[in-house]
């Protein structure tokens, strides 16, 4: 994975697997967020794109798809803030759009699982539109 989207994902999922006695500044989490920020590259996007696409397709029941709300939140506002910086140089959302297809096609019929995974859904089909 390149990187730059490690080093993202990093700052955005380090404040939550903090636990016990281990502390993270939030100056250190804003610092590392810049950074990745300021280097955003069409190839890593591209890898966090796959990435997310892969996540969605492995939602099976309920309980995964609560997992994949909580965890699919940070990547998904990281591909807004992408799409902003990259403009025209954004990557294809296609693999995703299939994914969010997929995803709708194979729970249409739960509300439940369709309700825990609106909020993304949304973001997403936001960002693909």
């Amino acid at each position: 994975m390149n990187i730059r989207i490690q080093a993202l994902a990093l700052a955005f999922l380090l404040p939550l697997t903090a636990c016990g006695d281990k502390t993270v500044s939030a100056e250190s989490v804003t610092d590392a967020a810049k950074s990745a920020m300021d280097s955003f590259t069409p190839d890593g996007v591209k890898e966090t794109l796959s990435g997310l696409a892969e996540s969605l397709g492995s939602v099976k029941d309920l309980a995964s798809a609560e997992a994949l709300k909580e965890k699919a939140g940070p990547m998904v506002d990281m591909l807004s803030k992408a799409k902003s910086a990259l403009g025209d140089k954004m990557p294809s959302m296609d693999v995703v759009k299939t994914a969010v297809d997929a995803l709708k096609s194979k729970f249409s019929g739960d509300n439940a699982i369709m309700g825990a995974l609106k909020p993304i859904m949304d973001k997403l089909t936001g960002l693909m539109g």
